[in-house]
């Protein structure tokens, strides 16, 4: 029964570094992502930010937030 144990925890311990992986790649990718829009925009992170967390759908009580990059989108068009 102890060996059985083991073999679970090392499986758990396995996946929670998967995906600990995982999840650093894509805040990579958030990030980059977000870097190349600012650069590419030329609007300041403060701004880019204060327009992403002003959007009427983050503040919907029920609905889920938008995606990233569509937030993002919007901020830049907002800004425009």
């Amino acid at each position: 029964m102890l060996e059985r144990l083991d073999e679970q925890m090392i499986q758990m311990l396995n996946r929670r570094q998967e995906l600990q992986d995982e999840l650093r790649e894509i805040q990579l990718q958030i990030n980059e992502e977000f870097n190349q829009r600012i650069k590419t925009t030329g609007d300041a992170p403060a701004k880019l930010l204060q327009a992403i967390a002003s959007d009427p759908a983050r503040r919907n009580g029920g609905a889920a937030p938008p995606r990233f990059a569509s937030a993002v989108d919007a901020a830049i068009q907002q800004g425009h």
